[in-house]
């Protein structure tokens, strides 16, 4: 028995007799699997890797300094470059393809923002925009049409493809709703509704998805754990998403191109109940880049 995050997707075995078949569903609000979809089976081929060597379905190892995995008799590996033996490693960034560890950000087509536009094109992502995806508003150029009103929803999708990967979603605006779907949000004045639809329909101001809480604060940006940037602190919780503190996510390059006594300027962390540790900023690198935490 296994629980999982309600709104988050898993994958189970289509049914008993098929182990090799699976499907993807949805955990819906009501504690439910929902949504379901089937899944192309697969087989559980080994691999056959160099001189012979054989990796059974599923198993990982390493190619010289590259992390792999036998998927149905496919090997798929990262894609570092290795440092040849008896060679000096400078001029390897250990970034995949070695690209190098800088912050020049692009928005992919599948809603990611990316390091550099090589970390992108390494992920086989083509299609890209410069900057990061929060900087770009996906209903400018007004999609949804005239009987539609078009609302951010951005979303990381596993296509590359932008017309499959949209960050926008068209709700009618003919007021006619589904009482049945469910997908809470909440108006500005803390009033919970069973959806978009329904809020706009009683005349109500958009505040963020999810469920209204009490505690909140709907006043100002705040970054999450996740590095995305929310409206507010409210909008995040109805994501169930933690703050890490307030305002814009913050990312820079390297931690070398930064001043020491610079890193976490700007970075104004939660304040928590007396009866707790006052959280301070502090920072850690991750593939050469420089990121903030409070702590």
């Amino acid at each position: 028995m296994f629980t999982v995050p309600v709104g988050s997707y898993v994958r189970v075995p289509a049914s008993n007799s098929h182990a090799n078949c699976h499907k993807v569903c949805r955990c819906g609000h009501r504690k439910g699997l929902e949504h379901c979809r089937s899944m192309k089976c697969t087989k559980h081929d080994s691999c056959i890797v160099g001189a012979g060597h054989i990796h059974d379905h599923g198993s990982k190892f390493h190619t010289g300094c590259n992390r792999c995995v036998c998927q149905a008799g496919e090997v798929i590996c990262s894609k570092r470059q290795c440092s040849p033996v008896h060679s000096s490693k400078d001029g390897l960034s250990g970034l995949p393809c070695n690209c190098p560890a800088i912050y020049d950000p692009v928005c992919g087509a599948n809603g990611r923002t990316y390091h550099s536009e090589c970390m992108a094109r390494c992920s086989g992502n083509i299609d890209f925009l410069r900057g990061a995806c929060k900087d770009y508003d996906p209903c400018q150029r007004e999609p949804c049409g005239q009987s539609f009103k078009c609302l951010e929803r951005r979303r990381v999708c596993l296509s590359t493809d932008s017309k499959v990967c949209k960050q926008y979603e068209c709700v009618s605006l003919s007021l006619v709703c589904n009482r049945h779907h469910h997908d809470p949000v909440c108006s500005v004045g803390r009033i919970e509704f069973n959806n978009i639809c329904q809020l706009w329909a009683s005349g109500k101001d958009f505040a963020h998805r999810g469920h209204c809480k009490d505690t909140c604060n709907m006043v100002g940006e705040v970054c999450g754990h996740d590095g995305v940037t929310y409206y507010n602190e409210c909008s995040a919780w109805g994501q169930r998403m933690a703050v890490h503190y307030e305002g814009q996510c913050k990312a820079v390059g390297t931690i070398a191109l930064v001043g020491g006594d610079t890193y976490c300027e700007g970075i104004d962390c939660p304040v928590l109940p007396v009866e707790l540790p006052v959280e301070h900023c502090s920072y850690y690198t991750t593939r050469g880049m420089l990121s903030y935490l409070c702590k």
